[in-house]
C-alpha cells in the first residue's frame, strides 16, 4: 500500500505527462517505490509503452526531462516490444471464450448464481462457469482454479512417474503453484518440494507428464547427468503415432518389415576444435568464401563467424547450416541489407 507521499508523486508525474503531450504516448504506467533510489524504466514484449519506476518524492520536471532526453531510445524500445509481442493475445472474460484444461478447450459461461468464483462443470458439454461478481478479479479466479485442480491431478499422476524414474528414493511433495511465467517448475531442497507452474496444465496430459518428473532434486543438483538420462530414454522409446492421423500419413510412411520405428537423436561428431557438431556446414562454408572473396573480414569466434567490412554494419553467422532452408536465405537477405556482396 502506497502512502500519501507516494500517491502524490504518482499523481504529479501523470499530470505532467498529460500536460506535456509529447511523452504521454511512450508511458504505459507509473510505479512509485519507497525503496527505490533512482529513476528507471522497463518494458515487456507486447506492452504499448514503458513502465516508469520512480522513487518517492521525485520531481515531475526531472522525469519529463529524462524522458525527453531519451525519446529516440524509447521509440526504439516500443517498436521492438511490438515486434516481439506474443502471438497469443490476452484472454477476454466474455461468454464463449475458450480456455484450455489438459489440452482440451472448453468455453466460458458467466453466471449470476454460482457456488464458487470459478468451476468446470458438464451440462451436456464441458463449461467453465465464472461468477459474474468474479469478473472484476481478472485472471485470479482462473489461477486459483488451475492451482487447485492441477494439484489434485498431480496427486494421482506423480507417484507412478516418480517410482519409474527414481525407484525407492523419497518422493518430494508435488503441487501446482503460481511461480511466474519464465519457468515450468522449481524445486526447493529445504522443503523437498516441487512446484509446477499452473500454466503447464493447459498442455496435453502427455506433455504435463513429461514436464513433471524433470523438475526434481537430481535435475537441480546434477543437471547434465539428468538430461543425459532423458536423452537416453528418448532414444530408447519407440515412436508412436495414431495410424490414421494426417501426420502419420504425411511424415512417417509405414515400414515394410513391420518393425517399429525408433526416435533417434544424432550423436555428436567431434570436430577439430573439440566442439560438438550435429549438422553440416557446406552452405555456410560457401557463403563465408564468397564474403571473403568480396573483401569482407570473416573471423571464427566460438560457435559463430564475426563478419566485418569498412562502411558496413557488424554481422554474425553460425558455423553450421540452419536446419531450415529459409534460415540460410534469411541470413543472406540480412547480409545484403547491410551492404555485403554475396
Amino acid at each position: 500500500m502506497l502512502d500519501a507521499t507516494a500517491s502524490t508523486t504518482e499523481t504529479l508525474i501523470k499530470a505532467a505527462l498529460q500536460n506535456d503531450g509529447r511523452l504521454a504516448k511512450y508511458v504505459h504506467q507509473v510505479k512509485v517505490s519507497t525503496r527505490r533510489k533512482t529513476l528507471g524504466m522497463s518494458i515487456k514484449p507486447g506492452e504499448p509503452g514503458v513502465t516508469l519506476h520512480v522513487p518517492v518524492g521525485t520531481r515531475a520536471d526531472l522525469v519529463i526531462s529524462t524522458l525527453a532526453g531519451n525519446a529516440d531510445r524509447l521509440a526504439g524500445l516500443i517498436r521492438k516490444s511490438r515486434e516481439h509481442a506474443p502471438d497469443h493475445p490476452p484472454k477476454e472474460l466474455v461468454g464463449g471464450s475458450g480456455f484450455l484444461w489438459l489440452g482440451r478447450s472448453d468455453r466460458l459461461k458467466i453466471v449470476d448464481e454460482a457456488r464458487v468464483p470459478l468451476e468446470r462443470a458438464h451440462t451436456g458439454q464441458w463449461w467453465f462457469l465464472l461468477a459474474r461478481d468474479a469478473v472484476p478479479l481478472g485472471a485470479q479466479p482462473f489461477i486459483d482454479w488451475y492451482v487447485r485442480e492441477g494439484t489434485a491431478w498431480l496427486s494421482k499422476e506423480t507417484a507412478p512417474m516418480w517410482w519409474q524414474m527414481a525407484g525407492a528414493r523419497p518422493m518430494p511433495t508435488v503441487r501446482a503453484a503460481d511461480i511466474g511465467r519464465r519457468r515450468w517448475g522449481v524445486y526447493h531442497s529445504g522443503k523437498h518440494e516441487v512446484r509446477i507452474a499452473w500454466q503447464t496444465f493447459q498442455l496435453r496430459p502427455t506433455l504435463v507428464r513429461h514436464v513433471g518428473p524433470r523438475v526434481h532434486p537430481r535435475a537441480g543438483a546434477h543437471r547434465q547427468a539428468a538430461w543425459a538420462r532423458v536423452l537416453a530414454s528418448v532414444r530408447a522409446r519407440p515412436h508412436r503415432r495414431p495410424a490414421g492421423s494426417p501426420a502419420a500419413r504425411r511424415r512417417r510412411p509405414p515400414r515394410l518389415d513391420g518393425r517399429p520405428r525408433v526416435l533417434t537423436i544424432p550423436e555428436p561428431i567431434a570436430t577439430h576444435e573439440g566442439r560438438a557438431k550435429t549438422m553440416g556446414s557446406k552452405r555456410t562454408d560457401e557463403l563465408v568464401a564468397k564474403l571473403r572473396k568480396n573483401g569482407a573480414s570473416v573471423v571464427k569466434r566460438g560457435s559463430r563467424y564475426r563478419v566485418t567490412q569498412p562502411g558496413r554494419e557488424l554481422c554474425f553467422l553460425g558455423t553450421s547450416d540452419p536446419r531450415e532452408y529459409k534460415g540460410m536465405e534469411n541470413k543472406i537477405t540480412q547480409l545484403r541489407r547491410k551492404g555485403y556482396a554475396v
